[in-house]
């Protein structure tokens, strides 16, 4: 003998819905400049119907990549302000890196680890211009090591 009350089995218009139950509980992943990463979700027809593919254009010469060297170099460690402030500069970077951000970036951190063993303490455009800095920086061919199947352009 059961004890208890027996009720009847919700209906599915009683159950919320998922985006209601959950609203934040969406996971938006990013890559950047991994084209392994890329590769992986474009090579499968599940993943590739799930994630939208947006490609960041290089950087160039001018105000918005000025403003982007100027907030990285605010961000590192050092005790002396940085004469970034060049368009001499910016067009070194974007021309050596290929505009890429995560090279812009690793030649920035390698002039403030080089200006902070030094005792220079800031970066400035000949300490930017040392070979050693640039050293795998070659920028990289658009769509290299993927099939031609998922290449872009």
């Amino acid at each position: 003998m059961a004890v208890g009350r027996w009720t009847a089995r919700p209906s599915l218009a009683d159950v919320p819905s998922y985006d209601a139950a959950f609203p934040a509980a969406y996971i938006v992943p990013a890559t950047s400049g991994i084209l392994e990463a890329r590769h992986a979700l474009l090579s499968d027809a599940q993943l590739r119907s799930r994630f939208s593919e947006e490609e960041l254009p290089p950087w160039v010469t001018g105000p918005d990549l000025q403003d982007f060297v100027n907030r990285i170099v605010q961000g590192l460690p050092l005790r002396r302000p940085s004469p970034v402030q060049s368009a001499r500069l910016c067009g070194l970077l974007a021309e050596r890196t290929g505009g890429i951000t995560l090279h812009i970036r690793r030649v920035l951190e390698r002039a403030a680890v080089a200006a902070i063993r030094s005792g220079q303490e800031c970066i400035d455009q000949a300490g930017l211009e040392e070979s050693a800095h640039w050293r795998g920086m070659a920028p990289p061919m658009r769509g290299a090591g993927l099939p031609r199947s998922l290449r872009s352009g």
